[in-house]
C-alpha cells in the first residue's frame, strides 16, 4: 500500500496520518516505527503486520481496503487504483526532522554502510560527497571498521550437500532430503 505524502526519518520514527473513511475525516493516527521517504512515488506499508501483530481485520472488495480494529470500526481506507496499487484515503502530517536527526549515535561511515544495506563505503563517500542524499551528514570522522561481519558473512560460500544414495521413484517424490 502507499503513502501519497512522504517525511523521512532514519530510525523509529512515527508518522501522524490524517484518515478519510467515507468522505469524513477520522480521529488521526500514529504509525509508529516506520521509515517514511520523501518524494518516494510509493511506500510500503505492511498490511500482514497490522492483521498478525495489531489484531486488525482487512476487507477487500474491487476498489476499497478497509482496516477495522478488533472492536469493528473502520480506522482507516486504501483505495485500490486500476494497476492494482492501493493508495491510503488521507494525508500525513509533514515533519520537519531531518535523518540525521533522528539519532543521537554518531553518524559515521560505518552507520550509513549499515543503514544503507551494506553499501560499499566508497559509493557512502559517494553520495556524501555529491550530497546526493538529503539530510545525510556525518558527525564523526572515526574510520569505519574494515572487517564487517555481516557483509563477509553474505559473501561466504554453503557447502555442498551430502551426497545420497536414495532416489526418488516418481516426480517431485524428494523436495528436500536432510540427514
Amino acid at each position: 500500500m502507499s503513502l501519497k505524502k512522504t517525511v523521512y526519518s532514519a530510525g523509529e520514527d512515527t508518522v501522524v496520518f490524517n484518515s478519510i473513511v467515507n468522505g469524513q475525516a477520522v480521529r488521526p493516527l500514529e504509525f509508529l516505527q516506520v521509515l517514511h521517504v520523501p518524494d518516494l512515488r510509493n511506500n510500503l506499508f505492511l498490511v500482514l503486520f497490522l492483521t498478525r501483530h495489531k489484531g486488525f481485520t482487512v476487507s477487500i472488495d474491487s476498489n476499497k481496503m478497509s482496516f477495522q480494529q478488533p472492536a469493528g470500526n473502520t480506522l482507516f481506507t486504501a483505495t485500490i487504483s486500476d494497476s492494482n496499487a492501493a493508495f491510503l484515503d488521507g494525508t500525513t502530517v509533514p515533519l520537519a526532522e531531518s535523518a540525521s536527526a533522528a539519532t543521537t549515535i554518531p553518524l559515521d561511515l560505518d552507520l550509513w554502510h549499515r543503514r544503507l544495506a551494506h553499501h560499499h563505503y566508497e559509493g557512502v563517500k559517494k553520495l556524501l560527497k555529491k550530497k546526493l542524499v538529503t539530510g545525510m551528514t556525518l558527525d564523526s570522522s572515526v574510520a569505519p571498521d574494515p572487517i564487517c561481519e555481516p557483509c563477509l558473512a553474505g559473501k561466504m560460500h554453503a557447502n555442498p550437500f551430502p551426497p545420497s544414495e536414495w532416489r526418488a521413484k516418481r516426480p517431485l517424490e524428494l523436495v528436500h532430503y536432510r540427514l
